[in-house]
């Protein structure tokens, strides 16, 4: 296998001319790692970030994602370029791993304040903005898709076996035989509405993926979440990441988001409900990878997605309570500044 450095020497010589320092970062995925890359001295600013990635793919498929990527970089200020090869290419496939570089963008995690996180909704709403023109169509990933009645069966086999006897086993079986029936139940009215506006939208937009200075986001990070999906399931999902549990707050980023991006009614509505099914999607994704495909990966965030769950539904009362108010400001003050 290529060692990062060799990539950077073959590849990326022109803008690797000096002693080189890799920083393995924060950001990579399951078959994915990030390193930051500086020149000269391990003190200097990273020159940018190098992406490792495992190809399950062909050439062909990878080349028109990273097409499509500088596409959505070329109308989204925010999100870092790709740097190019020596040879003027996207990446490089070496040995069923493609390799590529992107921009490093300056700016600090998420502090908690009001102030950044809704600069966040606002930089959501413009980039979902920038990119709805874009053509073609990305779902999202099929482990997150709803477990069929075949799959339920076999992970209960599955864990009438030696899983089932462990801490995370039993949880598995009380998440699926107790609590998320009537989850389902309670979501479907986002699947029967065909009214729901479904766009090119962030579907992981949250603190860990952007950055901020002075108050301001200055970087959406991640652009490989990017799929064609109900516009409310990312924005949802956002705000429960950027404002918490409290209704006042998720209202406040959901009317930064529509100064810039105008919501509809219907989708306020379901809020709620689409704080619920982004946690059963996360859940799916988690039992299928470490029941079905007998993998270990991502085992302690079951709680944590349960527990969600469980957030969401106190949401319920105080979010249904305030809805009609936040309707009616959003109708009267379509910039969103009631």
């Amino acid at each position: 296998m290529s060692e990062p450095a060799d990539i950077l020497r073959a590849h990326y010589a022109q803008r690797c001319q000096g002693e080189l320092f890799l920083e393995a970062a924060k950001g990579g995925g399951v078959n994915s790692q990030n390193y930051l890359v500086r020149v000269g001295s391990k003190d200097n600013e990273p020159a940018f970030v190098l992406k490792s990635e495992f190809l399950d793919k062909s050439p062909s498929d990878w080349r028109a994602r990273l097409a499509f990527h500088q596409q959505v970089a070329d109308r989204e200020p925010l999100a870092p370029q790709c740097v190019l090869t020596d040879d003027g290419q996207p990446g490089k496939e070496i040995e069923g791993t493609l390799w590529r570089a992107l921009e490093f963008r300056t700016g600090n995690p998420f502090s908690g304040s009001q102030e950044e996180a809704l600069s966040a909704a606002a930089g959501l709403a413009q980039l979902h903005k920038n990119i709805r023109p874009l053509p073609g169509k990305k779902t999202v990933p099929a482990l997150y898709a709803p477990l069929t009645p075949e799959e339920k069966a076999e992970v209960l086999k599955k864990l009438s076996g030696p899983l089932g006897a462990t801490d995370f086993g039993f949880r598995v079986k009380s998440l699926l035989t107790e609590t998320l029936p009537p989850v389902l139940e309670s979501i479907r009215p986002i699947d029967v509405n065909k009214d729901l506006p479904i766009d090119w939208v962030h579907r992981d937009f949250h603190p860990g993926n952007t950055l901020f200075a002075n108050g301001r986001i200055t970087a959406i990070l991640d652009l490989d979440s990017l799929a064609t999906d109900c516009r409310m399931q990312a924005v949802a999902f956002a705000a429960s990441r950027f404002a918490g549990y409290d209704a006042k707050r998720i209202w406040a980023f959901l009317a930064a988001y529509h100064a810039v991006d105008p919501l509809i009614a219907g989708e306020l509505r379901l809020v709620p409900d689409f704080i619920r099914r982004e946690a059963v999607r996360r859940l799916n994704w988690i039992i299928r990878v470490n029941v079905l495909l007998g993998q270990d990966l991502w085992r302690g965030d079951l709680e944590k997605q349960a527990g969600y769950l469980t957030q969401a539904n106190k949401l319920d009362k105080a979010f249904a309570a305030t809805f009609i108010t936040l309707k009616r400001k959003l109708e009267q003050h379509p910039s969103g500044k009631p």
